[in-house]
């Protein structure tokens, strides 16, 4: 049984072909956390995907981008290319690491009976601890 069904939430699984990607039809939310924004972006690429605001737990114009929904294939692609033509024209300063990048990936697709659901949990607890060797222990609580 997927997981969609099994919690009452509608399965996505649409294809948006594109090699870019490991898997096309994994639909994903992102939210990028910056310091120094000096504008704000008018290319309506841009702001067909993303959504900006002020994010005042960052210092020195803090702002929080978040994809409007999750995206699929190209539509993924194109987004993370809008943003990275959008930071650029803004002179971005990552403010590491006062910033941060979060993925959201929809799981309603996988097949608990099949045991995709807890290959993706064990995925996650191999990587846990690389992750918060990455980003920074005081991250971890």
């Amino acid at each position: 049984m997927l997981l969609g069904n099994l919690v009452g939430k509608p399965i996505h699984s649409v294809a948006k072909g594109t090699d870019a990607l490991v898997d096309d039809t994994a639909k994903v939310g992102v939210e990028i956390e910056v310091r120094g924004w000096r504008s704000d972006p008018k290319d309506p690429v841009f702001n067909k995907y993303w959504t900006g605001k002020e994010d005042h737990s960052l210092k020195n114009t803090g702002r929080e981008f978040v994809t409007n929904g999750g995206l699929v294939g190209t539509d993924l692609v194109e987004a993370i290319s809008s943003f990275g033509t959008a930071a650029k024209a803004s002179k971005l300063n990552t403010g590491y690491p006062y910033a941060g990048i979060h993925l959201h990936v929809d799981c309603t697709d996988l097949d608990v009976e099949n045991g995709q659901l807890g290959r993706m949990m064990e995925l996650y607890m191999l990587t846990e601890h690389l992750l918060f060797g990455f980003a920074g222990e005081y991250r971890r609580n």
